[in-house]
């Protein structure tokens, strides 16, 4: 690629000093956005494993630039297209002017990453914790794509599982027109465009001069909000995907009398802002009956197909606004942190504020104010044994409340006395009136809701292996606390042997169900620890308090104090029937029947608990619940320990 004659002002030019420009000092430079680039040369250095031709579409966007503003905004979104490849541990850019006038080289310095062995844990879908062992090797073969090898057991669980999958990421898909030019109209485009220019115009207060210089970039994301129509457009809608090779085994002795292993081919797609999965699998399934001196299944798992194939199609939409701000709110809390900084410790004393592009302002591990939404939908296509149609939605949402007014009161005269007193750095640092009307409040309520159904495609009914079923204290959507897990709903009779007498005894197969209705709501109080009483620990704590006790820290991992009341019910609506839709008169009467059964035979519980957090939007809970209802058949639980997920993916 090829540059413009580059001819730098003296007015354009950093005024002469003395000494080198220090880190907190502002050097403004000049530069004409609009002069012209006849060609760009691009230069990598650093490849080892990664062949150059690989990468030739990653720079594509960058040769093409017309002028300098052109390869200045293409410059950085190179380096987030690099740093969305995950193959390089840095990346370093650099911009210089050729020998010929107009001539511009960029030359990139990349450190690839090497391949990483690790071994950890991880929080499945239903909330059960998995030792995992993990082998990642990128570029693979010389190209983009990424190797992972995986295998997993869950050691304690309702339902013991191992795992072993094959992974062959690709972080670069075939663009999908369909989709880019209905989610990014041109219209969308050209604005796009124009505000673009007028943002290179602005960026430089002489705009008559042109001037190359140094470019330095780590490849990671100034924002953190999602796609801009302009990236769409250039990388489609699904940007990257994924190839799956796996097998697992699933042990549901615990709750029904069988053995399921898994073992298929899939291929999944995403979308570059990590809303939307579309997903195709075949698996061959197998069940294998408890059939033995110990335990015999019941009649309901003896009748269910030993191997099964599904050959099916998959759709997942999540939507997560749990703790974020908008962009105008964010812009504001910016605005006025910098006019504080300037104020306490001049031009070069600002501290850092938060980015303003939507990202997460609560950085806390607790839930406290927004939404998560996950829905999905499922059918299995033709080719396979199973035949059906499975959708589901579940939701979780969370508001501050305001605290009460003896506590607001009392912090109200400690900040007036406060205020009042003198401090050694001077007025600014002491609290302002708008902080104590903004003080977080320790409590917090939250509420959720879940909801899905199977309409089954053949006359046998659903199969045991596709219901849904209720998680008890685990995962997100499908819990209900109070109640075992998978030990709620349609059940059939197996039998025990007794180990001691040798007597064989009746017991409970849990078979699952093709609908459910779940919601739950709850009161939590935070409980801060004393160095962080002031600010809840899962809000960062205010700028005005950085500046006047930075060496205070503020834990994230405070204990939660809650209050709930859970609903739930789970059974067969459409297994019992006829296809909804074959027009009888009487398939619809049984349906509606069998629904209002369905809504009829509820169960719930109340209770109170305490929490500790883990991460981010998962936390480990004890809890003490009472059930208020409960169906024959129930298996009920009083006191209870599990993982909790503020939104998942619903389990497969």
């Amino acid at each position: 690629m090829a540059g413009s004659v580059v001819r730098p002002l003296p007015q354009a030019t950093a005024p002469t000093m003395d000494r080198p420009p220090c880190a907190d000092e502002r050097v403004e430079i000049g530069l004409d956005m609009q002069a012209p680039l006849s060609g760009v040369v691009v230069n990598l250095d650093g490849l080892q494993k990664v062949r150059p031709s690989s990468l030739q579409n990653e720079f594509a966007a960058l040769k093409g630039s017309q002028t300098v503003g052109e390869l200045l905004q293409r410059l950085e979104a190179t380096h987030h297209r690099l740093e969305d490849l995950r193959l390089f541990q840095a990346a370093v850019s650099e911009v210089h002017c050729g020998a010929r006038p107009g001539e511009v080289s960029v030359n990139f310095f990349l450190k690839e990453k090497s391949a990483s062995y690790l071994f950890g844990t991880y929080v499945n879908a239903r909330g059960d914790v998995e030792l995992e062992a993990n082998a990642h090797v990128p570029a693979f073969l010389g190209g983009i794509q990424t190797f992972s090898l995986t295998g997993g057991v869950t050691p304690v669980s309702s339902t013991s599982q191992l795992k072993l999958s094959a992974d062959l990421a690709f972080p670069r898909l075939p663009r999908f027109s369909f989709f880019s030019s209905r989610l990014c109209p041109s219209r969308h485009r050209t604005e796009l465009a124009a505000s673009g220019d007028g943002g290179c115009e602005k960026a430089g207060e002489k705009p008559e001069a042109g001037l190359c210089r140094k470019e330095e970039k780590t490849g990671k994301s100034a924002s953190s909000g999602g796609p801009s129509c302009g990236a769409l457009h250039e990388d489609g809608f699904f940007s990257s995907g994924l190839i799956r090779a796996f097998s697992t085994q699933t042990s549901w002795a615990a709750a029904s009398s069988f053995f399921l292993q898994q073992t298929g081919l899939g291929a999944h797609a995403f979308s570059r802002d990590g809303r939307h999965t579309l997903g195709w699998e075949t698996c061959m399934r197998d069940i294998v009956p408890s059939c033995d001196a110990s335990r015999m299944a019941s009649p309901s798992i003896l009748r269910t197909p030993l191997r099964s194939l599904k050959h099916g199609l998959r759709y997942d939409f999540t939507l997560d606004r749990l703790d974020k701000q908008s962009s105008r709110n964010a812009s504001e809390a910016c605005d006025s942190a910098r006019t504080r900084g300037s104020s306490a410790g001049g031009p070069g004393g600002s501290p850092e504020v938060p980015s303003v592009e939507g990202v997460n302002v609560d950085n806390g591990l607790f839930p406290r104010s927004g939404y998560v939404i996950n829905a999905g939908a499922e059918v299995a296509l033709p080719g396979g044994d199973a035949r059906f149609l499975k959708a589901h939605l579940q939701g979780f949402a969370a508001a501050p409340l305001p605290a009460s007014l003896a506590s607001l009161s009392r912090e109200k005269s400690r900040l007036s006395s406060s205020a009042k007193a003198p401090s050694s750095e001077g007025s600014e640092l002491a609290p302002s009136n708008t902080d104590a009307k903004t003080l977080p409040s320790p409590w917090v309520l939250s509420g959720r809701i879940g909801c899905g159904f199977l309409i089954p495609g053949g006359a046998g009914g659903a199969s045991v292996c596709d219901k849904f079923r209720l998680t008890g204290p685990y995962g997100a959507g499908t819990a209900l606390r109070g109640f075992r897990s998978y030990a709620v709903g349609p059940s059939d009779v197996c039998h025990i042997q007794d180990p001691t007498t040798k007597h064989w005894r009746p017991a409970v197969d849990y078979l699952g169900g093709d609908s459910f209705l779940a919601s739950e709501v709850c009161l939590s109080y935070d409980l801060r620890f004393p160095s962080s009483w002031k600010t809840s620990s899962s809000v960062p704590p205010s700028l005005t308090q950085q500046g006047a006790s930075p060496s205070t820290p503020t834990s994230p991992f405070h204990p939660r104090a809650f209050l709930f009341g859970s609903v739930a019910t789970l059974g067969d609506v459409f297994s019992a029937t006829g296809s909804p839709f074959s027009g009888d008169a009487s398939a619809a009467k049984e349906l509606f029947f069998n629904f209002t059964e369905l809504l009829r035979n509820w169960r719930g519980s109340v209770g109170w608990g305490l929490a500790l957090p883990i991460y981010r939007g998962v936390w480990l809970e004890g809890l003490v619940a009472l059930p208020v209802r409960k169906q024959r058949g129930d298996d009920v639980q009083r006191f209870q320990l599990g993982l909790r997920l503020s939104s998942g993916r619903m389990p497969e």
